[in-house]
């Protein structure tokens, strides 16, 4: 039986800020089904939300749910995705290195909100963006130690896409 539902959620008296904790630590321990169902839940509950209020609680939410992904190599269940700065319902998961680029710009639509109370939790944006740095790290190393190597494929690739771009008129 789930936890909670968007109704028992609204009804019960559980906050939705307990209903907030309860996410962030079910992903926190890697409970990924309860983290599965409890994402949807609150999703459903912050549709029908239009307080300012509520937009920190959906940052903190697009984070995870961006996260999830590359944390685990479980395909998540809950069917929800970030696309243009905005959770929706989505049965397709990117690869890899584009949800590395989701949470990158996940990451600077967030902080790039001129109201500072609708921030995400401090500490959340400093795991995030630590993660961030250790997935990209690995990359700019692999292209400091090939040295020129990495930029004549890059200039022969640059090359091959103009030609082929005159070539198709």
């Amino acid at each position: 039986k789930p936890f909670f539902t968007a109704t028992s959620l609204r009804k019960s008296g559980i906050s939705a800020y307990a209903a907030l904790r309860f996410l962030k630590m079910a992903f926190s321990y890697e409970e990924w089904d309860s983290f599965d169902h409890a994402a949807i839940v609150f999703f459903s509950f912050l549709q029908n939300q239009n307080a300012p209020k509520w937009k920190k609680a959906e940052s903190e939410l697009k984070i995870l749910l961006v996260m999830q992904p590359l944390i685990t190599a479980r395909k998540p269940r809950h069917g929800l995705c970030v696309h243009g700065g905005v959770i929706r319902e989505s049965s397709t998961f990117r690869k890899t290195t584009d949800e590395i680029f989701t949470l990158a710009r996940t990451l600077y639509s967030c902080i790039s909100t001129p109201e500072k109370v609708l921030l995400p939790d401090r500490e959340m944006m400093t795991d995030a963006t630590m993660f961030l740095w250790q997935k990209c790290k690995i990359a700019i190393l692999r292209i400091q130690n090939s040295g020129s190597y990495f930029l004549k494929s890059l200039l022969k690739y640059q090359t091959a896409k103009v030609n082929l771009s005159h070539n198709s008129c």
